[in-house]
């Protein structure tokens, strides 16, 4: 009885030695040198691809019959090219080749994509190995006898080839990622295998920096290079799509906020900060790739924040003065002013406080105190500054041990707060003691105070004038 095996015919055949120099692109006729199974290799030139057997001179694979279409593919499989079928194709035991009509049978010289793996190896060397060859499916993007299309690619572009898997909604976005709109996968992905994940031909940022220079060169000279950009810049980038240019994965904030949680929490505050509901948001103060300055700060904190405080703001609750020149026109700074750290008092996110500070501050003029409600003040000053009754240390505001400052703040409901005698920017005077105090919703009043050589005196408004003396008290009516 004849022995039966599984026959796969020359044609229906789909599982071929694939050349992996021209699935790269190359044409070169000198890449199959090492074929296994003892065939030799000779240049195109010297011998016509007859694919003739020896001793069968008038038997062919391509003849005007039989697979003469392979011999016009503008780029063939240098095996079907050079006429060698036989280390693919094996002659079936049990039938003679080119006998019998179109009886004769081959089988394949090993299984599905092993079969290519015997000349290209190097393609699933690597750690990440792409499916179709983990698979043994080389030909589900290569024809493996030959193509019209450069690496016998069955689809023109290189991209549609990879569609056939991969969903092609990945460039339906407004903004498309160049290579993706060219079609060229192959700018950032290995189509065979990597040594990392996605096949990617480099690891993260070190990939986006062999287009992006610019940016290799910015991380390189600034200071402050933020971590996802370090890390990977698909932490906060779509690789191939995005509902904006920057291909973001979330609008600004949403995104910074993924990792920031405490600027989130700010986000949810009582009070706003103007700039983080703009449509630049984060992006307005904050370079989210490097900057010479902390927190990727786009300038000095200060200069940052007169950027746009150098002019008269309508908010929703008040208007805001022009900080800026108020600070030219009065030069005894406090002492976060003269430091230009505005963000010692404010949180330039948000707060439920008032004026966007980080801890509570009276907003009246008359407050009875609490240590909680000086909150802000107390982050820099002691609090026995308000809080001893007696001192020759603690301040200079004193009437021989008298402390004027528990005096005039710890009390009950008539506690003056530190807005009452003390701008909290700038003044003209000393200490930042203001010239004149507002008083209410529409009133200002003259704080009339005068320095001396041992204290001073003030006649606030319609009050007599009183004094104060370190080393010879002074006594008030």
């Amino acid at each position: 009885m004849r022995r039966t095996r599984t026959r796969v015919s020359l044609w229906s055949c789909g599982i071929l030695l694939l050349m992996t120099t021209v699935a790269l692109g190359s044409s070169r006729r000198d890449d199959l040198i090492d074929l296994p199974l003892g065939y030799a290799h000779q240049d195109s030139e010297a011998q016509e691809p007859t694919g003739k057997q020896e001793g069968k001179e008038d038997q062919s694979c391509l003849t005007s019959d039989c697979h003469s279409e392979y011999k016009d593919k503008k780029y063939p499989h240098a095996p079907a090219a050079l006429g060698q079928c036989l280390p693919c194709h094996v002659p079936d035991e049990d039938s003679t080749p080119y006998e019998d009509g179109d009886d004769h049978s081959f089988e394949l010289a090993a299984r599905d994509g092993l079969l290519c793996l015997k000349c290209h190896e190097s393609q699933a060397e690597e750690k990440h190995v792409h499916q179709p060859i983990s698979r043994n499916r080389c030909v589900g993007c290569h024809d493996p006898h030959g193509a019209d299309n450069p690496a016998l690619m069955i689809l023109e572009k290189v991209a549609d080839n990879c569609y056939e898997c991969h969903e092609e909604t990945m460039n339906d976005e407004a903004s498309v990622h160049s290579p993706v709109a060219l079609g060229q996968c192959t700018a950032c992905h290995d189509s065979h295998s990597s040594p990392y994940p996605m096949q990617l031909i480099a690891q993260g940022t070190e990939l986006c920096l062999s287009c992006h220079s610019e940016k290799e060169e910015e991380l390189a000279t600034h200071r402050f290079v933020h971590r996802p950009v370090l890390e990977d810049c698909s932490n906060c980038h779509d690789p191939h799509d995005g509902a904006d240019t920057n291909r973001l994965k979330e609008k600004v904030p949403q995104l910074c906020v993924g990792c920031h949680e405490d600027v989130g929490k700010s986000l949810d505050s009582k009070h706003k900060h103007g700039a983080m509901e703009s449509e630049q948001s984060c992006l307005g103060c904050h370079d989210p790739h490097a900057s010479n300055f902390s927190r990727q700060l786009k300038e000095r904190p200060m200069d940052l924040c007169l950027s746009c405080h150098g002019e008269t703001i309508v908010g929703k609750e008040r208007i805001i003065q022009d900080m800026k020149a108020y600070l030219e026109k009065n030069p005894q700074h406090h002492g976060p002013i003269r430091e230009g750290d505005c963000g010692s008092c404010h949180n330039a996110h948000g707060s439920d406080e008032d004026r966007l500070l980080r801890k509570p501050y009276p907003e009246r003029f008359y407050t009875e105190f609490t240590a909680d409600s000086y909150g802000l003040c107390f982050g820099c000053h002691e609090r026995s500054l308000v809080q001893e009754k007696n001192t020759d240390k603690l301040s200079g505001f004193r009437n021989g041990k008298q402390n004027l400052h528990t005096v005039h703040v710890n009390r009950g409901k008539k506690g003056r707060t530190c807005r009452a005698c003390h701008d909290v920017h700038a003044s003209k005077n000393p200490k930042h003691i203001v010239d004149t105090v507002p008083f209410g919703k529409r009133w200002s009043y003259e704080l009339g105070y005068k320095k001396n050589k041992d204290g001073g005196t003030c006649a606030a408004a319609c009050h007599v004038e009183r004094g104060y003396g370190r080393d010879q008290p002074v006594k008030n009516k």
